[in-house]
């Protein structure tokens, strides 16, 4: 154990202490299971040269125990290995290893065998506990080594993930538990201060929505967190540096493009606020290769990231590097928290109301607009002693200008219209745009004015000890030295492309340069490059031992192969019989019944499934309700296609046979949902299939009353399990929620309706804001007659979280909001027989926590009564092992044709097309390879070398899909298709690169 904890890492101030020395911490989250491992370095080492100090990752409990009891650390998993690599690269580390991460995975990160157990996640139920704590006993010694405190690098961890249920002794005990383990660094909740009383750092996630009118809201947020916990480091667990994707989305995010001067701005805003810390969610793009996804996501993580997914630096990389110099060239100002002003109280004249000015302490001056129009204007301040000085700001764009600053003994920064970029004791750089005029102005304090020389274009003028400086940037670089201090003045390209070495002393190595990237080795005598082919490139290297410059001409390597070249895949063999002499042989069948999912089934590893069984018809028409399949399906009735669908379809059978007949569904199951807290969504048949249908009535009167506000929920919960009260009708009446009981009151209750075009009209007198709770009831009469029919109640939307109770019995509690990322508009069904009181009437009540759309249902739910219910034998039949055996060729029969104007034997038949192809892993050069798929209609599995790589959605973003280096093979390699082609369109699949850069080293002299 430490003896001198806070000596090694503190929180307790306004700043994080590290070695006892106060430190800005810029973070940026690398998932190591979103990275294929042979990037690991690679990544790590693109973050640190962005001059980010710190790298996150979670730590998915659900992909290293897959298998119960059988733990897997290797390979993509190995995460001591790649902790161990940032510590090589000097970085340092925070951990996630937890229950549930989210991260858009599949469950959460939680294992697909636990959905089997009806165990009931995020919350104190012991089953829960015990299997969570078997996961903790192992992953937390695996990483105890790793903190700071015992000569590691890792300065947070992280338990748990945005839990805001307000279930504090769950989380408590989680800390209690990793502490025993020997957990010593702090410990860090990502759900703002709720939890900050008990002496754990309170983190939040931060994820503003663009746009010009949130610029002040930024602003201010930090500034009122920094007013309300001064004692406290503001962190940002999770800072928004882009946004994710769902499958079916057209667009490149679910919000858009996000600009990449908002993003940059955010940065700037942040820490002239107040924030101590942040950490880039995603900093670098990942992949989630084959099912690991959460339901209705893409392979791809994180879109425009600043390193995306492929490894490619976007313009996001650079303007993040850009003010990181900026940051870090003023930590001592910013982390002795010097008085922060905003607005008015900062006396700058001249400043349109458009743009928001903020000021710390006094030194260092940000305008930021917040307007969709460019600003120009010209403003000044005596109280901050500027001259007037002209500034030009892009709609979102934030600048930080220096005032009074201390370059090097004797010499003093006053101000510069330009920017700034990077300063040390030897060296500083400015930048503007090219044809810009700028001026600085320096004071010398020493009696001797000093020696200057200059680049030839640079003008300069002394009055008294006061020199200004003028100059007009342009495409080369220009320089300034006074005595032996030297002031560079570059253009805003060649600053966003500058590369900074180690820190040395206070002072780094300085390459100016147009390189896509650069890196500086540790001795400082060889720079590695990444470059385009070919290409001439004017360098300016400054020396941090005597800030010497050298100016070099370098020229890139040519780099030309033909297998580098986009290429279309003519060539296939293509197999359409494999899946029926896989599900005629029953090698993986399993006796079940329908209705019963896979995970019961005993398989969790979501992908296509087979329900093989039969029915007896009359040989009349029937209507047939698929009441609920996870996710989409192929219904095939006597071996002939009928229909296919996404989770919910009626659906009518015109020709069945009088007698037996076969029925067949062919599933896909996406993945699990991201957070399955509730009662879960699993994969495949929810509820068995039903036929004819003999009554419908819609429930359109409703009442509502409200439960409790959320200022009763947070102090009724406030050590209690929110979640569980939603489980458990027991544990809820402990607490006082008696629903049962709530339902047969008359007092309080508002009666409303819905309207002619379904919308709730929302009564006046009830709160809708916050996150309380309402109650929801409805009654309807079942006829005597239906006595011995199925009776389906339909809830097409309801609010957020809801627990469904038919006649004071509770039925379920849901987490609708999981629909929101795929089945929008699409009813849930439950089958209420069982608890129906024929002859009589009978209530529904729904337990509503109220979320952004108000509370309670949104939508008339309904009453269906079906003749029958379709829930007889039947064989489960996971295709997973057959698609495996039928790419290996132990299975079915191919023939050569086109994927073009190709035609299936069968409609709705699960095709298998492969190609080959070659690949050369050349080593002098990056070359990230995809496959692109564009004409393909319909869900697609991707196989490289019998590896699942991704899944594409028709209609979705998604369409290139990154092939990490270790599913390649040098030479010969495989693709393999799975899925529903047709003619048209004509499908057209292409193999290419991202891009190309050459790889080479800059000897010095």
């Amino acid at each position: 154990m430490t003896t001198n904890l806070e000596g090694v890492i503190s929180c307790k101030d306004s700043y994080f202490k590290i070695n006892g020395k106060s430190r800005l911490v810029i973070s940026g989250e690398l998932s190591y299971f979103k990275t294929d491992p042979i990037e690991w370095e690679d990544r790590i080492r693109k973050l640190k040269a962005n001059l980010l100090n710190c790298i996150s990752t979670y730590v998915p409990w659900g992909l290293h125990e897959r298998e119960k009891e059988e733990f897997d650390f290797s390979g993509r998993l190995d995460i001591a290995g790649f902790v161990e690599l940032t510590k090589q690269n000097e970085v340092l580390g925070i951990l996630k290893p937890s229950g549930y991460v989210c991260d858009e995975i599949s469950g959460g990160g939680f294992p697909s065998w636990i959905w089997a157990e009806g165990i009931r996640t995020r919350t104190g139920d012991p089953e829960f506990l015990r299997y969570l704590h078997r996961w903790l006993d192992t992953i937390t010694p695996l990483l105890k080594g790793t903190q700071i405190t015992e000569g590691g690098n890792v300065i947070l961890w992280q338990v748990e993930n945005e839990f805001g249920f307000g279930n504090k002794p769950y989380l408590f005990q989680l800390v209690h538990k990793v502490k025993e383990l020997g957990i010593e660094v702090p410990i860090v909740l990502n759900n703002g201060d709720y939890y900050a009383e008990e002496g754990l750092l309170g983190a939040v996630d931060y994820y503003p929505t663009p746009g010009p009118d949130q610029i002040r809201e930024v602003s201010a947020y930090f500034q009122n967190y920094r007013e309300t916990h001064p004692d406290k480091p503001i962190f940002s667990q999770e800072f928004e540096a882009g946004w994710l994707n769902t499958a079916t989305s057209s667009d490149v995010t679910t919000m858009g493009h996000l600009p990449r001067v908002w993003l940059e701005s955010l940065t700037k805003l942040a820490f002239i606020n107040g924030c101590a810390g942040l950490n880039y969610f995603m900093f670098a793009g990942g992949t989630d290769p084959g099912m690991q996804p959460a339901k209705f996501f893409p392979n791809g993580y994180y879109n425009e990231a600043a390193i995306e997914e492929w490894g490619e630096l976007g313009e996001l990389y650079y303007r993040y590097k850009t003010t990181h110099a900026q940051l870090l060239s003023f930590e001592s100002l910013l982390v002795d928290e010097p008085e922060i002003m905003t607005g008015t109280e900062v006396k700058v004249d001249g400043v349109p109301p458009e743009v928001l000015v903020n000021l710390r302490g006094m030194q260092l001056l940000s305008f930021s607009n917040a307007s969709d129009e460019t600003q120009a204007f010209t403003w000044e301040s005596a109280m901050l002693g500027v001259v007037p000085t002209r500034t030009v700001l892009l709609p979102m764009e934030t600048k930080i200008y220096p005032l009074h600053v201390h370059l090097h003994e004797g010499l003093k920064w006053i101000h510069s219209t330009a920017e700034f970029l990077y300063r040390d004791s030897s060296v500083c750089i400015v930048f503007g745009e090219i044809g810009r005029e700028n001026e600085l102005k320096l004071m010398w304090n020493s009696e001797q004015l000093p020696h200057a020389a200059d680049s030839g274009a640079v003008r300069t003028a002394w009055c008294d000890k006061e020199l200004s400086v003028t100059f007009t940037h342009q495409p080369e670089d220009q320089w300034l030295s006074l005595d032996t201090y030297r002031i560079m003045i570059i253009s805003r390209e060649r600053a966003m492309r500058t590369w900074f070495g180690p820190e040395v002393g206070g002072k780094r190595d300085l390459l100016i340069s147009d390189l896509y990237y650069a890196e500086w080795f540790e001795d400082a005598d060889q720079i590695r490059v990444e470059a385009e082919p070919g290409v001439s490139h004017e360098l300016t290297v400054i020396r941090r031992s005597d800030a010497s410059m050298q100016q070099i001409t370098y020229m890139a390597p040519q780099h030309s192969s033909p297998d580098l070249q986009e290429t279309e895949m003519m060539k296939w063999d293509i197999c359409q019989d494999w899946e029926a002499q896989f599900v005629s042989s029953n090698a993986a069948a399993k006796r079940t019944k329908l209705g019963i999912p896979y995970e019961i089934n005993g398989h969790n590893d979501c992908g296509y499934a087979v329900y093989a069984s039969e029915w007896i018809s009359d040989g009349e028409v029937q209507q047939l309700l698929i009441p609920e399949l996870n996710d989409y399906f192929d219904l095939f009735i006597n071996h002939e296609w009928v229909a296919s669908g996404k989770r919910t379809m009626k659906v009518q059978l015109n020709n069945p046979v009088k007698g037996k007949n076969h029925l067949t569904l062919r599933c896909y199951s996406t993945g699990h949902d991201k957070d399955m807290a509730l009662d879960p969504a699993l994969s495949g048949m929810m509820l068995p299939l039903y036929v004819d249908a003999l009554h419908y009535e819609e429930l359109v009167s409703w009442e509502q009353k409200m439960l409790f506000a959320k200022e009763q929920k947070v102090k009724m919960f406030e050590e209690r399990d929110q979640l569980l009260s939603f489980h458990d009708d027991g544990y809820a009446q402990e607490i006082g929620i008696d629903i049962a009981a709530l339902g047969k009151e008359t007092d309080n209750w508002l009666p409303f309706e819905f309207g002619s075009e379904g919308m709730l009209i929302k009564d006046a007198n009830i709160d809708y804001t916050g996150s309380g709770e309402v109650l929801n009831r409805t009654q309807f009469y079942a006829d005597a007659k239906y006595a011995g029919n199925r009776v389906l109640l339909e809830i097409r939307d309801a609010d957020l979280i809801y627990a469904l109770y038919v006649n004071g019995r509770r039925i379920a509690a849901i987490w609708q909001g999981w629909s929101n990322w795929g089945f929008e508009n699409s009813p849930k069904y439950w089958d209420i027989t069982p608890w129906i009181q024929f002859g009589e009437r009978n209530q529904i009540l729904l337990r509503c926590l109220m979320g952004p759309r108000g509370g309670g249902v949104l939508q008339p739910a309904s009453i269906s009564y079906y003749k029958a219910a379709i829930e007889g034998e039947a064989s489960f039949i996971p295709l997973a092992s057959g698609i495996q055996a039928a790419i290996e060729g132990e299975l079915g029969t191919y023939e050569q044709e086109s994927l073009k104007g190709f035609a299936t034997k069968q409609e709705g038949s699960l095709v298998i097309a492969k190609s080959p192809f070659t690949y050369s892993d050349w080593t002098d050069a990056v070359h990230p390879m995809y496959i692109e798929l564009e004409g393909v209609h319909d869900f697609t599995l991707i196989y490289v070398n019998g590896e699942l790589i991704g899944k594409y959605y028709p209609g979705g973003y998604q369409r290139r899909f990154y092939v990490w280096r270790s599913w390649l093979k040098e030479g010969d390699n495989e693709l393999a298709l799975v899925g529903k082609f047709t003619t048209s369109p004509l499908p057209c699949i292409t193999i290419g690169r991202y891009h190309v850069k050459v790889k080479d080293h800059i000897q010095l002299s």
